[in-house]
């Protein structure tokens, strides 16, 4: 008897046993679940972090946090609010950054172009005291010169008909480059108003139609997206700006066979209006590219080095820039002009985007 009753208890203690064990497992496994669950959302903060050091904060960031821990009421949902506010705050200071960013690039643009302005005015100032200087006794050279031709002409001396006629032909030259100097040191805005940058494109290869005929040049132009295409500027400086730059094509192609200019006319999602122009030339050379709108800075021999100048000049009173690019659809040399469109045109002058391309031989 004695003997059962030890074997009841042996039986009683192992039940109790096991109820202990599985309470405890039970109890082990309630505490790895609460666990779990109560580290999950601090395990999510943490790849969150992980992942923003790695690639940067982004504005969804911000939104992910509520979802995830704000609901919640405990250290964890006080961790992720404040690291709702660090982001918050992050990309406020980002944005403000990137703002004060775009301020100084922008005062940079208008300090330098300053610079340009203030720089080119001084040299056209020195240009005009130049001219000023030597028209007079130039003017002079030439009378006595015409005078002198015309005794040689009576006299029959052809070799002395020769040597005057050299001496006038400097003259000529002369004049036109103190000409070129008081035109720089005088050139300035006069009266703006809205005008349509085609038609002044138009009315240039009007003019310059006869001599690309002449000298068997083919003329090609292209005017994409909304037509027309109006800034805010003076009418005959623009069309001295692009008939400075067709002047230009036309004596570099002076010569050659199958000769193209190409021009390409249309507007940005900017609101500025772009003026590509390029030709077949032999293009021109870095060491000269780089100074190629400095004053007096000529690729040709009878060049005054002035004209690129005045284009310049013009180009940055109008608020634009200008510069020497890769070309797109010819070999020579391409030149880009940006200018700001005008700001006030009503919406009844834009049309549907539509091409336009005409060409010329």
């Amino acid at each position: 008897q004695s003997f059962v009753s030890v074997e009841n208890q042996v039986s009683d203690l192992k039940i109790a046993l096991e109820i202990i064990t599985a309470v405890v497992l039970f109890i082990s496994l309630l505490i790895l679940w609460f666990g779990e669950h109560a580290l999950k959302p601090l395990s999510k903060l943490t790849m969150l972090a992980h992942e923003i050091t790695k690639r940067g904060l982004k504005k969804e960031d911000k939104t992910i946090l509520p979802k995830f821990f704000m609901s919640r009421e405990d250290e964890i949902s006080h961790l992720s609010q404040e690291f709702h506010r660090m982001a918050t705050a992050l990309l406020e200071r980002e944005k403000t950054v990137e703002a004060q960013k775009h301020r100084l690039e922008e005062q940079n643009r208008l300090l330098k172009e300053m610079g340009e302005l203030s720089k080119l005015a001084a040299i056209g100032k020195m240009s005009a005291q130049v001219a000023h200087e030597i028209r007079n006794p130039l003017h002079s050279i030439g009378l006595e010169a015409e005078m002198a031709f015309d005794v040689a002409n009576q006299l029959n001396n052809l070799t002395l008909k020769q040597s005057l006629q050299s001496i006038l032909n400097a003259v000529d030259r002369l004049k036109k480059i103190t000409e070129n100097y008081l035109k720089f040191s005088k050139l300035s805005i006069g009266q703006k108003s809205k005008i349509n940058i085609i038609e002044v494109f138009e009315n240039v290869l009007a003019s310059y139609a006869p001599l690309c005929e002449d000298q068997k040049i083919k003329i090609g132009w292209e005017v994409l997206n909304k037509t027309p295409l109006y800034i805010y500027g003076d009418n005959e400086l623009m069309e001295l700006v692009f008939g400075n730059l067709f002047k230009n094509s036309l004596q570099v192609l002076e010569g050659l066979n199958e000769g193209q200019i190409f021009w390409k006319l249309f507007d940005l999602e900017s609101g500025r209006i772009c003026v590509q122009i390029e030709d077949s030339g032999p293009g021109i050379s870095p060491d000269i590219s780089e100074k190629l709108f400095q004053p007096f800075v000529t690729t040709r021999t009878q060049g005054t080095g002035l004209g690129l100048s005045f284009v310049k000049k013009v180009i940055l009173e109008h608020g634009g820039t200008i510069e020497l690019t890769k070309p797109r659809h010819l070999k020579g040399a391409c030149f880009e002009i940006l200018l700001p469109g005008y700001e006030s045109v009503s919406t009844e002058v834009h049309h549907e985007s539509t091409v336009s391309k005409n060409f010329i031989s």
